[in-house]
């Protein structure tokens, strides 16, 4: 990997909640518990993981790093990989800017995440 797209990675594991880093995701690709997207000639990536709910498989689109376009670009063949994984839905968690520039690739808002840390336990 090269040194820009760790970078940001790290970026998006910080804005994701910092809940892990990237030793633990390096762990999370090597275990298959992951999935790693490159743009062919650019250093733009998606990690995905696939979930299994009790009702339904989804892609969770997780990770996103480097240029917006390349990125954009990658959806169809994670979309026909989770399909054929049994996927029948996508779901990410993102800044909201997101929101203006998804819906052209089928997305659509249905509800918000919402964080509150809870401190020590006795607080």
């Amino acid at each position: 990997m090269s040194r820009s797209i760790l970078d940001g990675l790290a970026q998006a594991l910080h804005l994701a909640g910092d809940t892990h880093n990237l030793d633990d995701l390096q762990e999370q690709l090597e275990d298959g518990d992951a999935q790693w997207w490159q743009a062919p000639g650019t250093d733009s990536c998606i990690i995905t993981e696939l979930v299994v709910f009790p009702r339904r498989r989804v892609v969770r689109y997780w990770l996103a790093a480097g240029e917006l376009a390349p990125v954009l670009e990658l959806q169809p063949a994670i979309d026909d990989w989770a399909r054929r994984q049994g996927a029948t839905h996508a779901v990410l968690e993102g800044r909201r800017g997101w929101e203006r520039l998804l819906p052209r690739w089928g997305w659509r808002a249905r509800a918000i995440a919402m964080y509150k840390e809870l401190g020590e336990p006795g607080q």
